[in-house]
């Protein structure tokens, strides 16, 4: 009697497995081939690393579930435009991601395939952009990076059930809006008390600041979120004053700036624009020292190396820093790219890894489960390029970082 239920059911399995793969789709339909993946029942622990498989926080059993050859995601990365100087960083971080996971086998045989989509720091490419992945059949998405596009487009992945971790855009009102966001980079609020107490370890009683009024989260920082962080480190604010995007002549709030008699001045810009405010502030006469935030980070100081020597702001990683985790991917990029990495690299390296895990969890290309497989994976946390990743209500947090900007290079700080 067991010998015959046993030939039963050894005939009826693959029957059931063939009967669920063709569902009620056309008899046309191409078949998908799926790669065997090893998922375990509990979550993943924070003890895992970037390049190894899931282990298990409490020792369940291991269950074995196929996934497509090819995983479709999506990602809107500012390519061109004033954030380029992020989001191509940023890329090439996801794609030695995806290549790192492939080699690892962290996922058997399945590839990461990223549709990227250039949002031009556009906020209306960045809301097409969405529509498109929402209507298509990616899995997963990655971005915005830019805070505008970022609050734009995020209501959208949360009403259609898109899973969306998201790069850089540190204002509020974005991992807010749902449980299906995530957001890999930790927001500069949560770091830059590195930078205020820096600023009082040189002696400075008084700071004055210039910031980019028309960007969400450094016109935050320089309302809200530095003045604070001075004050707890008794420093206080003499001036500030922001200016827009599309200006070029600063010198008018420069003055005024340099009239309150700082004994240092925050410079929290952009990209290029900070070299064009500090060569400015230098014209005007002022000779002390300046602090900033990731704006200035990636190279763009190197115009005004000599004027913005000894320059310094928070960041969520340095390539020095002695992790395991963040050394493994620091030689690992470089061997590859034939230089060091940015935080930026190291945000999209671990946005795809942290997507990885959470699909390994749900152990299915479906947007629902993905998010709740992301969901542990930001509960229990993980150790990735950044270091040890912890999550509050699925936005990032890191130990961070004191970057200087010496002798034209940027340095990790004491």
């Amino acid at each position: 009697m067991q010998r015959r239920l046993k030939l039963l059911s050894a005939i009826a399995m693959p029957l059931l497995l063939i009967a669920a793969a063709c569902g009620d789709d056309d008899d046309s339909a191409a078949p998908v081939t799926t790669s065997a993946v090893t998922t375990a029942a509990t979550t993943t622990s924070g003890s895992d690393t970037s390049g190894g498989g899931a282990t298990t926080s409490g020792g369940g059993a291991a269950t074995t579930v196929s996934l497509p050859d090819t995983i479709a995601t999506a990602a809107i990365m500012d390519l061109t435009g004033a954030a380029a100087f992020a989001g191509t960083r940023i890329k090439a971080g996801m794609d030695y991601a995806v290549e790192d996971i492939a080699k690892k086998g962290f996922l058997g045989q399945s590839k990461i395939n990223i549709d990227y989509t250039d949002a031009g720091s556009d906020k209306q490419r960045a809301i097409d952009a969405m529509t498109k992945i929402a209507n298509s059949n990616a899995v997963v998405m990655f971005g915005p990076i830019f805070s505008q596009e970022a609050v734009a487009t995020v209501p959208i992945a949360q009403q259609r059930g898109v899973p969306d971790i998201v790069a850089q855009s540190g204002v509020p009102g974005v991992v807010e809006t749902g449980d299906f966001i995530f957001r890999i980079t930790p927001p500069q609020t949560t770091l830059i008390h590195h930078t205020a107490e820096q600023v009082a370890k040189g002696g400075a009683k008084t700071a004055a600041m210039i910031y980019d009024a028309s960007s969400p989260t450094i016109s935050d920082l320089g309302k809200n979120a530095f003045p604070a962080e001075l004050k707890k480190v008794s420093v206080s604010v003499s001036g500030s004053d922001g200016f827009q995007a599309s200006d070029t002549d600063f010198s008018a709030i420069l003055s005024k700036l340099i009239g309150t008699k700082p004994d240092i001045i925050g410079v929290l810009a952009t990209g290029a624009k900070n070299a064009t405010i500090i060569t400015q502030l230098r014209q005007l006469g002022y000779q002390g020292p300046i602090f900033g935030q990731l704006g200035m980070a990636v190279g763009n100081l190197d115009p005004v190396k000599d004027q913005a020597d000894g320059a310094f702001w928070s960041a969520d990683f340095h390539p020095d820093e002695q992790g395991t985790t963040t050394q493994e991917f620091v030689k690992g990029f470089t061997a590859k790219t034939g230089k060091a990495p940015s935080n930026f690299e190291a945000e999209g390296f671990d946005a795809v890894w942290m997507f990885a895990r959470g699909l390994k969890e749900a152990g299915a290309v479906d947007r629902k489960a993905v998010k709740d497989g992301i969901t542990k994976v930001a509960e229990s946390g993980f150790e990735g390029a950044m270091g040890s990743i912890t999550f509050e209500k699925r936005d990032a947090r890191v130990p961070g970082v004191l970057v200087v900007y010496k002798g034209g290079k940027e340095t990790l700080g004491s």
